[in-house]
């Protein structure tokens, strides 16, 4: 049986060509406890990835390396190990970032790992389709 995490992610993207990138975004998460009440703000920012790529959150409790072969779309080397899950945090923006804010409950007792991967589709000098990954740095963080 295959992983759940790279059929979601494949089943995510269309059967295309592709290319992955070495590091070329930044990712930081924050956590900010509300003294008053048990919840925290959660901050994901991505920054550095172009303009309307759909950036994917890759999240797992241990560091290392997973391939990803996404067939026809290529290979995908994430630095985190499985299992691990994905989720889709939006569509950057012009300038290829992306911030996006979360309420969870407070002092869930997790320490997890985290990258980010910008992906897009765009026609290669055939004029035929071509994926583009954008990973950035691994970042550990607590909530």
């Amino acid at each position: 049986m295959k992983r759940p995490a790279a059929l979601f992610l494949a089943s995510l993207l269309l059967a295309l060509p592709g290319s992955a990138q070495d590091t070329c975004s930044s990712l930081s998460i924050t956590a900010e406890v509300n003294p008053l009440r048990p919840v925290q703000t959660v901050t994901v920012q991505f920054d550095g990835s172009s303009a309307s790529d759909l950036v994917y959150l890759v999240a797992g409790p241990t560091l290392g390396e997973t391939t990803l072969n996404l067939r026809t779309l290529g290979v995908l080397v994430l630095d985190l190990d499985r299992p691990f899950t994905t989720m889709l945090l939006g569509t950057a923006d012009s300038n290829g970032d992306l911030t996006k804010t979360y309420k969870l409950p407070s002092d869930l007792g997790l320490e997890l790992n985290a990258e980010a991967v910008g992906f897009a589709i765009s026609p290669n000098a055939g004029g035929k389709p071509t994926a583009r990954f954008c990973k950035s740095n691994v970042v550990t963080f607590e909530l």
